[in-house]
């Protein structure tokens, strides 16, 4: 390595270092909101499966936050759609507010769709302003 080039590889090492230990180089699972961030906990496909249909079975609450480990694409977000978990607004993070079917969820189609990170139910204090 050049003595120019040591400079360079100094700085990017640096900055690596801060993005790192501020969680930002690594994929964050936090998901920002009003009221301050929410950390999700990841669950394995078998668990994600699980809280689709214990969330899918309650006789209100249609709604949950999916959190997928990347970013979907469009053919993934249509296999969801006919696997019974409709996507409505990004919240950030690879994270959707998302709409559960009244008429069923398929929740192994679901998760066999994309790479669901977790689901969960909303909180209402993720909603509310933190002066509230």
């Amino acid at each position: 390595m050049s003595d120019r080039s040591t400079p360079i590889v100094g700085r990017l090492v640096i900055v690596f270092a801060i993005l790192a230990s501020t969680g930002a180089a690594a994929h964050g699972q936090a998901i920002r909101w009003l009221s301050g961030a929410t950390e999700i906990t990841a669950q394995s496909p078998a668990e994600a499966r699980t809280t689709i249909d214990a969330l899918a079975a309650r006789e209100t609450e249609r709604r949950v936050v999916v959190q997928f480990d990347r970013a979907i694409e469009r053919v993934e977000r249509v296999a969801l759609a006919a696997a019974g978990v409709e996507l409505l607004s990004s919240v950030g993070n690879h994270a959707y507010f998302a709409s559960l079917a009244l008429g069923g969820v398929d929740s192994g189609a679901a998760v066999a769709a994309a790479p669901i990170r977790a689901v969960v139910a909303i909180a209402q204090t993720w909603k509310v302003h933190p002066r509230v």
